[in-house]
């Protein structure tokens, strides 16, 4: 939403009319490379973690992922604890 000129990539993230789980996953290639899997394959290509490490980050990412686009805010979630 920070760059106009991307926005035209994410809005396919905004297509569905209500806020779910499965809405969250849905991404333009072009948004995706740039905010997900680009970020991602750097930080593995840099860190070079360990596949269990790989896999707790993935599940935590994804949980926070789904847990932002769930519709509702609860303040025991694991995802608000941290920044």
């Amino acid at each position: 939403h920070d760059y106009p000129k991307l926005y035209k990539y994410h809005k396919v993230h905004h297509e569905y009319k209500m806020n779910t789980t499965l809405a969250s996953q849905h991404n333009h290639p072009v948004d995706f490379i740039l905010s997900i899997g680009g970020p991602a394959l750097l930080a593995i290509l840099v860190v070079q973690p360990h596949s269990s490490t790989l896999f707790q980050f993935t599940l935590c990412t994804l949980y926070g992922n789904l847990d932002n686009h769930f519709g509702y805010a609860f303040p025991w979630s694991p995802v608000c604890w941290f920044p």
